[in-house]
């Protein structure tokens, strides 16, 4: 079988690229790619994968009308705040001041605009030139968020055979391009639900699969060592947001003073946000003296190796206990034999866009917060009272009844079902 694939973010996710690889031990692999991102696809060719260019987006008046309209009156999920979140987010990522001034007037605009043009209604408007490749596939694979709309248009109105998997457990609640003509595939029961209420996704349309980014888990628990009894808490930073990241440091600071106080003899392990490109700002913690920074997996590029990712859930394994403020490592924490803790220590804002608001998103919430209570601290004295208590098997319960909501799958599995369902 030949599958097509679009895949946002592909140098990116490893994952993606190890399910790339057990698709090709029976199948051809083909990326559509921009031309822009031709380079970044060569490195990582391997045999049975190729990638062919696109070349659909057609440059007229009715197409620009079409991209400005849905640009300024797309409808968007359920979950409100999480979407501002994290346009917010993005639009502070960008490096260029007018970029960003331009995008800080769109999103403002946004917020008062109706919101009544759907995906489908976008993606019946755009004409596209048909001019990329497609012959010979059997069937397409998108991933959210979808790679490139003037394709996706064309394999919808050619009624060819395509499927999308919803690549992360929070898609559903930021991002805006789900069609309702095409099928879903997801990690689990609680994501079916989200796409539902969230997105308007009929339920016949979605199917359970699986999640790439528990490959690693399936692959660290074949080689998972027995827990040693080491001296140090785990804090992995979440914020990638330049003018938040000082917030998220005050927090660690916060939790290493409780540390000294309660468990002196103790480190503190912080592992650097991966993404985020000044790392020179962490230095300040390092002023605290039981504090160390986990800087090992820091890369030249976006990809983190293999032997990296499997450390990394081993060291939060033997750690006494894991902080977060909101991560999808804190939910791949909650694989291991160390309790997870989620910190909820600031006062809700007005600011729709502050460390609050981030703690709180929607699938923080529903997945991380919501059931057991002992895992989620809520002040300085809940702090220090979870600290004389651990180790306590009952924090542990939290991790058990999160990791019961999803199936650990193989990659080879996850290839295997992909091409089944």
């Amino acid at each position: 079988m030949t599958i097509g694939m679009m895949i946002t973010f592909f140098d990116f996710r490893n994952d993606i690229r190890e399910l790339i690889k057990s698709l090709c031990k029976h199948n051809k692999v083909v990326l559509f790619i921009k031309k822009e991102h031709e380079e970044l696809i060569k490195p990582h060719l391997i045999p049975g994968l190729t990638y062919r260019l696109i070349s659909e987006q057609k440059k007229t008046w009715k197409n620009y009308i079409a991209d400005r309209l849905f640009l300024l009156l797309n409808k968007i999920p359920k979950s409100k705040q999480n979407y501002y979140l994290m346009e917010e987010f993005k639009l502070n990522n960008l490096q260029n001041p007018g970029q960003q001034n331009k995008a800080k007037f769109i999103l403002k605009l946004k917020k008062f605009l109706p919101k009544v043009i759907s995906y489908d209604f976008y993606l019946s408007k755009l004409t596209y030139k048909g001019e990329t490749d497609i012959s010979g596939i059997d069937k397409f694979i998108a991933f959210t968020e979808i790679y490139d709309d003037y394709l996706f248009a064309r394999l919808l109105t050619e009624n060819l055979p395509i499927a999308v998997y919803v690549y992360s457990w929070d898609h559903p609640c930021k991002h805006v391009r789900f069609s309702k003509k095409v099928n879903y595939l997801v990690w689990n029961k609680g994501m079916s639900e989200d796409l539902q209420q969230l997105q308007g996704i009929n339920e016949n349309a979605i199917t359970e699969l699986g999640a790439t980014q528990l490959g690693y888990i399936y692959k660290f628990r074949q080689s998972v060592k027995a827990k040693p009894a080491l001296s140090y808490f785990y804090y992995g930073c979440g914020i990638g947001i330049e003018n938040l990241v000082p917030v998220e440091i005050a927090i660690i600071e916060t939790l290493a003073d409780a540390i000294l106080e309660t468990n002196p003899d103790y480190k503190l392990i912080v592992r650097p946000y991966p993404n985020f490109k000044n790392w020179a700002l962490y230095n300040q913690l390092l002023k605290k003296e039981n504090i160390e920074l986990d800087n090992s997996y820091k890369q030249n590029d976006l990809s983190i190796s293999e032997e990296d990712i499997i450390n990394k859930f081993q060291s939060i394994n033997n750690a006494q206990a894991f902080f977060h403020i909101g991560t999808t490592l804190g939910l791949e924490a909650c694989f291991t034999e160390c309790p997870s803790f989620i910190l909820d220590l600031l006062p809700k804002q007005d600011n729709k866009k502050d460390i609050y608001h981030f703690i709180h998103q929607y699938q923080n919430e529903k997945y991380l917060m919501n059931g057991i209570d002992s895992n989620t601290i809520t002040s300085l004295t809940n702090l220090k009272n979870t600290f004389k208590e651990l180790p306590h098997k009952n924090f542990l319960s939290f991790n058990q009844a999160v990791a019961q909501q999803f199936t650990v799958l193989s990659f080879d599995e996850i290839a295997n079902q992909l091409i089944d369902k």
